[in-house]
């Protein structure tokens, strides 16, 4: 008889017939769910681990009042989760309310007609620029958007159509979501503060998709890069100011990039070390003319935008990336590489500090579950994420091993 229960439980939102183990992951995750310990799945692509863990959590959602939040590697790929829950919505006849939440930088129609593409350029426009935008102003909650789960570009052509914003027509809608999908840097970077105080964590059930990806991604939202490059454009950049203290600093660059030149020339090996501070101690640059470089860069963020240009600007980078690299000095888990690429002398902060970056993430949520077809061993991946409180659950592949062919195609 429980068995029975328990299947009709899954069958209310599961959208397909039960595949071989599929029942049993949904068990998995309710048990752990109820014992409130997080979950590692490792299944292999094909599996259905998205309708699978939906159908797992539905049950809290609709009943219990909790929201999912599902963290893809990009944004290119939030869609699918909610493409599952229209699929259950549409078979099961329940309202569950989701949207595929997207970035400025996809939804920002006066960046489009900008032709601004970069993250930091189209950030940098919408606060600039939001309180003249015509389309920001237009922003209001259309409650017949709330009948149906939408993905971005549903809801970003409604947006278009009506002359919105895009963006924070999404976010408007955002506080009605039970399910919303979004790229990982809204969980493990600065951004979650965005999306918490519309869609509180503490309340949320936290998926995350094709987990294996976090530690590179931790590690990327904290490194930077630059190449001698940088500093030419950088000095360019300079020519439109004239003052003794821009004389001066075009100097001073000048020398950073000799200094730059014989660093990459003593490369030793595929990659090898740099000191940032004996690097700007050479060329007699220091924290103040960082962060004048820094000043002058938005200077031309905002002359840029007043021409109708992309804000973009190598001074500001290249005073951020120096003065990031002078706060990371003594930082165990954080390396300073240089290292040839395409013929450049790449220089760069990388952070490879994926476990304790990551560690104060996951209590945030009411649980979290990771999965993957590439999460095993378990045990060493909840290492690098900084993950304890957990179980795992290994699913065998479905694949015939009699109908796998190896080929290894000659040279």
């Amino acid at each position: 008889m429980l068995m029975l229960v328990f299947i009709m439980a899954v069958l209310r939102y599961f959208p397909y017939s039960l595949r071989e183990h599929q029942r049993e992951v949904i068990e998995f995750v309710e048990k752990k769910v109820k014992e409130k310990v997080n979950v590692c799945i490792h299944a292999a692509t094909g599996f259905g681990k998205t309708p699978v863990i939906l159908a797992a959590l539905l049950p809290y959602v609709v009943g219990g009042g909790r929201r999912i939040i599902w963290a893809v590697r990009t944004g290119n790929e939030t869609d699918r989760p909610i493409e599952e829950l229209k699929e259950i919505v549409e078979k099961k006849k329940i309202r569950v309310f989701g949207l595929s939440f997207r970035g400025k930088r996809d939804m920002c129609l006066l960046a489009r007609e900008l032709k601004i593409q970069d993250y930091t350029g189209v950030s940098i426009l919408c606060r600039k620029k939001r309180k003249e935008c015509p389309y920001y102003q237009n922003v209001y909650l259309v409650n017949s958007l709330l009948k149906q789960p939408l993905l971005f570009s549903e809801i970003y052509e409604f947006a278009k159509e009506t002359d919105m914003c895009p963006y924070f027509l999404q976010m408007e809608l955002l506080r009605y979501a039970k399910v919303v999908s979004l790229s990982y840097n809204y969980i493990i970077s600065d951004l979650g503060w965005t999306i918490n105080r519309l869609v509180p964590f503490r309340n949320s059930f936290l998926v995350v998709d094709e987990a294996h990806n976090l530690q590179y991604a931790a590690s990327s939202i904290n490194s930077d890069r630059i190449t001698i490059g940088s500093v030419k454009r950088a000095i360019g950049e300079l020519n439109s100011f004239k003052s003794e203290k821009v004389t001066i600093l075009k100097g001073k660059l000048k020398d950073l990039m000799k200094v730059l030149e014989s660093e990459g020339r003593k490369i030793s090996g595929e990659d090898d070390v740099f000191d940032p501070k004996m690097v700007l101690e050479s060329s007699d640059i220091d924290v103040k003319e960082l962060e004048l470089l820094v000043r002058y860069g938005s200077l031309i963020h905002s002359r840029q935008l007043k021409e109708g240009k992309a804000p973009r600007s190598s001074l500001f980078h290249l005073g951020r990336f120096w003065l990031t690299a002078l706060e990371s000095l003594n930082i165990d888990g954080i390396a300073f590489l240089k290292f040839r690429e395409n013929g450049n002398f790449v220089f760069e902060i990388w952070d490879m500090r994926a476990a304790e970056l990551l560690k104060d993430k996951w209590n945030k949520f009411r649980l979290c579950i990771f999965c993957s077809g590439t999460l095993k061993p378990i045990k060493a991946f909840s290492e690098t994420i900084g993950l304890t409180n957990y179980d795992g659950k290994i699913v065998p592949s479905f694949a015939d091993p009699s109908k796998i062919v190896t080929l290894v195609p000659e040279e």
